[in-house]
């Protein structure tokens, strides 16, 4: 599911631009089976839980934090493969964000948690838009702004510490700050989908 969500960021766009690729029969019947792939696979509708793997119960990694990281992957798929907002998968999944959101795990403290999930509740949320983003939006706002260093540039002013997890702890601080600053621009990245 990882995977599947930096291949669907790569093909929204490649679609977004016209590729000529992405419009024909052959890319329609691909897209049709990401889709099913993805509603039958790695997407769990009772529990709103994206899986890492399909076929495998849903997984908790190293942090106990990948369930939550693969519903937000799993809700970035769905929303740019056009399912309905009233799907169950997602209508769970975003009940379970406002949760998590509560705990602060994530955002909603001074400090952030790991980076990957925060860059995929920012895509989700953004999609979802009603009370998730809302909650999602308020909470990320004030744990980037608060936790990214001030100062002369020079001295590390503007980035961000690499967060706790593994998506943070390998990637660094470049990684770190890139992905939060796609976060906060997150309002002018992407069109709306549904």
């Amino acid at each position: 599911m990882s995977a599947s969500g930096w291949v669907a960021l790569g093909l929204k766009s490649a679609k977004a631009a016209y590729l000529p690729a992405l419009q024909t029969d052959r890319a329609d019947k691909m897209f049709e089976l990401y889709k099913e792939h993805i509603d039958q696979r790695t997407t769990v509708p009772e529990t709103g839980i994206g899986k890492y793997h399909a076929g495998e119960k849903a997984w908790r990694g190293p942090l106990g934090l990948m369930d939550q990281h693969m519903a937000w992957v799993g809700m970035f798929n769905k929303q740019f493969l056009g399912f309905p907002r009233s799907d169950r998968f997602l209508t769970k999944a975003a009940e379970n964000t406002i949760g998590w959101v509560k705990t602060g795990t994530w955002v909603g403290q001074d400090v952030p948690g790991d980076v990957y999930g925060i860059y995929y509740g920012t895509l989700a949320a953004f999609q979802r838009q009603g009370q998730m983003w809302y909650v999602w939006n308020e909470a990320m706002k004030h744990t980037l702004l608060t936790a990214q260093l001030k100062g002369d540039p020079k001295l590390l002013g503007g980035s961000w510490n690499p967060t706790p997890g593994q998506v943070g702890e390998h990637g660094g601080r470049v990684y770190t700050t890139a992905l939060m600053a796609l976060c906060l621009e997150v309002y002018y990245r992407y069109e709306l989908i549904n």
